[in-house]
């Protein structure tokens, strides 16, 4: 684990070892969360920040919960599957042309995004089988 964030409705939890998304989410899973939906512009907003502050977090790309089912985007989180209705793509996303197979990552400030700061740390798209870093997200219980 890198890091925790507690915003909003939910505690992220970043993790450095590198996992698919499938892998990643059950992880998250097996820690009683899911991997992070990012379904307000203040979460997404916030987590940019929070990433672009803190030079360790600002290289990697991160899994997080969005992947695309039948051509359509969707959060995948706990048992069920909300559509997305907030997209912040990078420069050129999304460029995978098939209706499944692909997820959501976050792109960092190095590699291939180096080049284009417009784009970093906003939504990129990626097959599932590849091994990234990712953000787990745990529902606050208020009592």
């Amino acid at each position: 684990m890198v890091g925790r964030l507690t915003v909003y409705h939910a505690t992220s939890l970043l993790h450095s070892d590198k996992k698919t998304w499938d892998q990643a989410q059950g992880m998250c899973q097996d820690m009683g969360g899911y991997l992070a939906t990012l379904d307000s512009w203040d979460e997404i907003y916030w987590l940019k920040g929070y990433r672009s502050s803190h030079p360790s977090l600002r290289p990697e790309r991160m899994h997080i919960g969005g992947r695309k089912i039948d051509g359509v985007w969707y959060w995948v989180h706990k048992l069920a599957k909300t559509p997305i209705t907030g997209f912040d793509w990078a420069e050129g996303e999304p460029r995978e042309d098939t209706n499944s197979g692909v997820c959501i990552n976050l792109a960092g400030d190095t590699g291939y995004w180096e080049k284009i700061p417009k784009s970093w740390f906003k939504f990129d798209d990626l097959w599932y089988s590849y091994t990234l870093s990712y953000i787990c997200e745990h529902d606050l219980i208020v009592a």
